[in-house]
């Protein structure tokens, strides 16, 4: 992509997505259950987040994960490495092509998915992950 786009163009898309991985990350950043990890305010054009109080959800990340892969996103959730198992996060990768305006209807997406969780307390939340990457 650097040959054909050139230095300003490749660095502009870089721009463009660490831009909507912020604005991203100020929106989960505003949800009560959501606590931020990382705000895309470095090196990657992400977020990762994790459930601020996960024992007393009433849901876990896995199961937000479901309720957002029905309206068409997958958002990958992760336990930590050892040592640090018991947490669990999602990461969001913003690649070339997402834009502004899907970010905003990915923020709803997981907004409204949260209120139906915490509306409907899941009483076996999901352990583990319920796809994986192939």
């Amino acid at each position: 992509m650097l040959l054909r786009l050139g230095h300003e163009g490749y660095r502009r898309i870089q721009q463009e997505c660490a831009d909507t991985a912020q604005f991203l990350a100020e929106g989960l950043a505003k949800l009560s259950a959501i606590e931020m990890v990382y705000d895309g305010r470095g090196a990657l054009p992400a977020v990762c987040y994790k459930l601020r109080h996960p024992d007393t959800a009433g849901f876990s990340l896995f199961d937000l994960s479901d309720r957002v892969r029905m309206r068409g996103w997958q958002i990958a959730s992760y336990k930590l490495p050892a040592d640090r198992e018991e947490t669990i996060v999602q990461r969001i990768l913003i690649r070339r092509g997402i834009t502004r305006d899907m970010a905003v209807l990915l923020l709803n997406d997981i907004k409204n998915a949260i209120t139906h969780l915490l509306e409907n307390p899941a009483p076996n939340s999901k352990a583990g992950p319920s796809f994986h990457h192939d």
